[in-house]
């Protein structure tokens, strides 16, 4: 029997797999980790530390002495950190917002569309993109078949948890739940494509349809994946994400530096 372990590993995670001698003690790679190296979260980083270090400048050019040092750089502090927090808030969001979906997939007898009279205002946030999850899926009369359910593939050495298979128009779907406020993104795509690559090879079924389905507090909205053309890129991007774990990557000639 074979059998799937997800292990975390400080920020991150990877997998492990039992049962399957061509992989048994190898480490594989999550594909979150493989295609994070196109994650948008570093520039937004950059972005924000590029506009917290000019404001004390900027303030001082417009305002003189009337704003001191102190409070301009107090200002950008406040900034970043109501940025940083932005960001771990929507992070939390979308974890809360899938395991809700597989609380209500794995326990439809239990869950409740209905939030309690004592919801704080996060609770009640996360209340509004899981009715409108459900009211998408009901739509569309979704029948899941899968959640949360872990993959691999022995070949390109990584492995991944698909949020739902199932059913839609009668045709064998995978699908990925996103919160992204600004729709579907190229990372987003190799990774739903990796994730059907995986299930051919755990599953024995060649699923061609793929969906990331991102949810916001009032729509839905679907974006399907060209996986053939995802799946090309998801490979190179892997081939570098494990050059660079390997180390050694000579990159430049041997010589001396040269200083003009």
């Amino acid at each position: 029997m074979v059998t799937i372990h997800k292990i975390q590993s400080g920020r991150g995670h990877y997998y492990q797999v039992s049962g399957d001698p061509t992989v048994e003690g190898k480490r594989l790679t999550s594909v979150t980790a493989i295609t994070g190296k196109l994650s948008y979260g570093s520039l937004v980083d950059w972005g924000v530390k590029t506009v917290t270090d000019t404001i004390p400048e900027v303030l001082e050019r417009y305002m003189g002495d009337v704003v001191s040092d102190y409070s301009a750089r107090a200002m950008a502090e406040s900034i970043s950190q109501e940025a940083k927090a932005k960001r771990e808030a929507a992070a939390s969001l979308g974890t809360r917002l899938h395991e809700m979906i597989h609380e209500s997939i794995t326990n439809p007898y239990e869950s409740s569309d209905q939030p309690p009279l004592e919801l704080d205002i996060e609770l009640q946030e996360l209340q509004r993109y899981f009715a409108s999850y459900k009211a998408w899926a009901t739509s569309r009369q979704l029948v899941v078949t899968h959640s949360e359910e872990p993959v691999y593939n022995p070949l390109a050495l990584y492995a991944g948890t698909i949020d739902i298979v199932g059913e839609l128009d009668g045709k064998r779907v995978i699908i990925d739940i996103k919160t992204a406020g600004r729709g579907a993104r190229d990372d987003m795509a190799m990774q739903l494509a990796a994730y059907q690559r995986a299930w051919k090879y755990t599953k024995g079924e060649d699923i061609s349809q793929a969906l990331i389905v991102v949810v916001h507090a009032d729509s839905v909205a679907e974006y399907p994946v060209d996986l053939a053309a995802a799946y090309d890129l998801f490979l190179m991007l892997a081939t570098i994400h494990r050059r660079l774990l390997a180390g050694g990557t000579k990159l430049f000639t041997k010589g001396q530096v040269r200083a003009w």
